[in-house]
């Protein structure tokens, strides 16, 4: 992703990040106790925030991507809570 900014390789991350950002949404519904109806959304809400976090993640600074994309992420679910 970093060398060729293709959407195919972007799509390959969200692939692998989505277990991920799945479990971030379960998690947050059972803290804030939400109607787990609403978790597809909530997942779907993680997952633009994952988009942003790759499109935005620079590794020359030294963060892991996933210590750089759990705000992002957690915070996209949380806003589509709210």
């Amino acid at each position: 992703w970093e060398r060729s900014r293709s959407l195919s390789a972007r799509n390959l991350l969200i692939q692998h990040y989505l277990p991920w950002v799945t479990r971030i949404a379960s998690i947050l519904h059972y803290r804030y106790r939400i109607n787990y109806s609403d978790r597809e959304d909530s997942v779907h809400n993680g997952v633009l925030g994952l988009v942003h976090a790759i499109e935005r993640y620079d590794r020359q600074k030294g963060a892991q991507f996933k210590t750089y994309a759990y705000p992002r992420v957690k915070g996209a679910i949380i806003d589509g809570i709210v």
